[in-house]
């Protein structure tokens, strides 16, 4: 299942000549995954990720970042999530992402970045954590 954020664009995300300046795109894709979270209960960080008092947040190891088409001041873009299928279909340490983002126009839909994201859940010492089993079961989920 895809997860679906709208985001506009803002004259403080575009640089002189109204082109969404390069970095801002990680800001938009971090929304958009802390959207994803929020739409199964979770918050990004504390104890609402496992249940305990116990401290957690999930922080990138790895993203990769195609651009392919510029977004520019005003437009209203579609963020779409998606967890990427483990390898071994057990509960990783890690997980990976994919995130696209398009500007739907006149019925026309343009893909404009695509990302990738490793990420890691880690405690407040900084180490990885096992995914907790509610985490786990939501993101298994959305793979139907």
């Amino acid at each position: 299942m895809i997860h679906e954020t709208l985001i506009r664009v803002y004259y403080e995300d575009t640089d002189a000549m109204g082109i969404v300046y390069y970095a801002n795109y990680l800001r938009f894709f971090e929304r958009a995954r802390t959207e994803f979270l929020r739409a199964g209960g979770f918050e990004k960080s504390g104890s609402d990720v496992n249940g305990s008092d116990e401290k957690q947040a999930f922080v990138v190891r790895r993203c990769d970042i195609r651009f392919l088409k510029p977004a520019y001041h005003d437009d209203l873009l579609r963020i779409e999530s998606q967890l990427l299928a483990p390898q071994n279909g057990k509960k990783p340490l890690t997980i990976d992402m994919a995130q696209n983002i398009y500007r739907d126009n006149d019925k026309k839909s343009e893909l404009l970045v695509r990302f990738r994201v490793n990420l890691a859940l880690v405690n407040q010492n900084g180490k990885v954590a096992t995914l907790p089993d509610n985490l786990w079961q939501y993101f298994t989920q959305k793979q139907l």
